[in-house]
């Protein structure tokens, strides 16, 4: 294994001095002090290369003096894989994981179930937030592919010039900077499981030739390279543009859009499942209470008609955020308006949620009236003489506001 990692040979490294192959290396230290490290990175630039290394150093003694060090080395991109295919085990969405009783949510999951069942290219859309990568993958980790890898691709977060590369991987010496050992795609690494192919609206023109051809002929190639690689893999894809629009405009291939999306599947936005706004709030509270080692036991009354009535552009995330804002703001037990993001108090006043009523300028303000005295009625336990000072009312025009506006 070291004769790989630093490209050399055994008959090369027994004799030699360690800084032959990692100058300055933290190791000789070890020797000196007797103190060991565990989980270092180090690199190290030589003709043979330059090697990027997680080192864990262990002294060993003899009489009760360092008799010499054991050093274990793995190659950065062996340690990274190993923590994306740890980190994607700790993540597998369930159906279960997508939380709503809404009627929309529970026609998009029923498709999404059914979906799980074949093969077939999927593309699903929605705004951004809505949860496009969970039904991804529930849908991955319902089907026969669950126990093969899930492999996400951002195709709006990866730079034009790397993406072909992410992808497809690359040959040894393909272009300069690259691995000496060459180097696989998201493709292989996915292969026999899924492929989720997340922005695909954002994918440049070039590959999105290369990427109909792998789904016709399972078949590419690396960059630099000539022997095309076979691989077995479920592609789904996710977009929160108009896809038709950019055939129409040039910008998104026809005969791309139609492979992909075999089985379309639409997410719908939050403020079409407005029923599940409480549900998932409850779900983002009891989440951030254990994150924060906090003990809130849910929302006022008017904190709750403020999230209910917010239009929430940016969905489930926007939604997320906002609670998570909530408890970190929170001073007793319950979230008031005064921890609720002021984005959702932009259309409110005094925390009555404004609305296009169509009334007229007095009729909307004896409605925030009879709202604000109503409130202060309740919180004061029904004391008109308490109420009137909250509100620097004589008696006299509180008990004629009462009659006024008909509150009992």
């Amino acid at each position: 294994m070291a004769e790989a990692l630093i490209n050399t040979t055994k008959k090369d490294i027994i004799g030699s001095h360690i800084t032959k192959y990692m100058m300055g290396t933290p190791a000789l230290d070890v020797l000196r002090t007797g103190t060991g490290y565990t989980e270092n990175e180090e690199i190290y630039v030589s003709e043979r290369g330059r090697f990027h290394f997680i080192v864990t150093a262990k002294p060993f003694f003899s009489n009760g003096d360092v008799a010499g060090a054991v050093l274990s080395f793995r190659d950065i991109e062996e340690v990274q894989k190993l923590a994306y295919h740890m980190q994607n085990r700790a993540l597998k969405y369930t159906f279960e994981d997508i939380i709503g009783e809404s009627e929309p949510i529970k026609q998009a999951k029923v498709k999404a179930r059914m979906t799980a069942r074949g093969n077939s290219t999927v593309l699903i859309t929605g705004e951004s937030g809505t949860g496009k990568e969970m039904f991804a993958k529930a849908i991955h980790h319902a089907g026969s592919r669950a126990k093969a890898p899930f492999v996400t691709v951002n195709c709006g977060a990866i730079p034009e010039n790397l993406l072909e590369s992410e992808l497809f991987g690359y040959e040894k010496g393909a272009f300069t900077g690259a691995s000496d050992k060459g180097k696989e795609g998201k493709f292989e690494a996915a292969n026999h499981g899924t492929v989720f192919l997340d922005e695909i609206g954002d994918m440049p023109l070039h590959l999105q030739v290369k990427i109909l051809h792998v789904l016709q002929n399972m078949r590419f190639e690396r960059v630099g390279g000539t022997k095309p690689i076979i691989v077995d893999v479920r592609i789904i894809a996710a977009t929160n543009r108009d896809l038709e629009q950019m055939i129409r405009e040039g910008s998104f291939r026809e005969d791309l859009y139609y492979r992909l999306s075999v089985i379309p599947l639409w997410v719908p936005p939050l403020r079409e499942r407005q029923a599940d706004i409480p549900l998932l709030m409850a779900h983002f509270l009891r989440k951030y209470n254990v994150f924060m080692n906090k003990k809130i036991t849910g929302f006022t009354e008017e904190a709750l008609e403020a999230y209910l009535d917010y239009s929430w552009p940016g969905n489930v995330r926007e939604l997320e955020n906002a609670v998570e804002y909530g408890v970190n703001m929170a001073f007793g037990d319950q979230i008031g308006l005064d921890a609720v993001p002021g984005r959702l108090l932009q259309n409110s006043v005094g925390g009555i949620v404004v609305k296009d009523s169509g009334l007229s300028l007095g009729e909307q303000v004896k409605v925030y009236e009879r709202e604000i005295i109503s409130r202060k009625l309740k919180k004061c336990g029904n004391s008109k003489e308490k109420v009137a000072s909250e509100l620097g009312l004589s008696r006299a025009t509180l008990y004629r506001k009462l009659a006024e506006l008909n509150i009992q």
